[in-house]
């Protein structure tokens, strides 16, 4: 009987360490990236898609992403990062995207034209290996929120 009620014991407080644990670790990416300004995050992607970091990835994004198809990148290099000061595309991204719904505030979302390198280890998608440009939109809920990505395309 004994033995029972010791490893019952035994068995919630080992489930409290792992609860807290987990807590803990979100609490620290959580933190890491409230203190990056939007174009580390553009960096930070770039770093992670070399990596194939996809948990990483991840975290980068205001919505999670499934598949980042990171498998078939061989290299990928950041070029260059400018911020989009036309508002054309902060505008259109509360106006008409995802923006609407996610009420995210003007001053929360930020636009910049991105060009990269990319290696592929085939080439079976829509882009070839060479050089690209992208856009991406980086947005917060708020000023005390981490900068994350809402939007990347063409």
């Amino acid at each position: 009987m004994k033995k029972n009620i010791i490893l019952a014991i035994l068995f919630i407080m080992f489930g409290v360490f792992i609860g807290c644990t987990k807590e803990s670790d979100k609490q620290v990416v959580k933190k890491d990236l409230v203190n990056q300004n939007p174009q580390q995050v553009i960096e930070d992607y770039f770093k992670y898609m070399n990596e194939k970091n996809e948990k990483k990835l991840n975290s980068l994004y205001y919505e999670k992403i499934s598949d980042f198809h990171s498998d078939n990148v061989e290299e990928i290099k950041l070029v260059s990062i400018k911020e989009d000061t036309t508002n054309n595309r902060t505008d259109s991204y509360l106006i008409y995207g995802p923006g609407k719904k996610q009420g995210i505030k003007k001053e929360n979302i930020k636009a910049y034209d991105v060009t990269y390198e990319v290696k592929f280890k085939e080439n079976i998608g829509p882009l070839t290996s060479g050089i690209h440009d992208t856009s991406f939109i980086i947005i917060r809920d708020s000023e005390d929120s981490p900068w994350l990505i809402g939007s990347q395309g063409q």
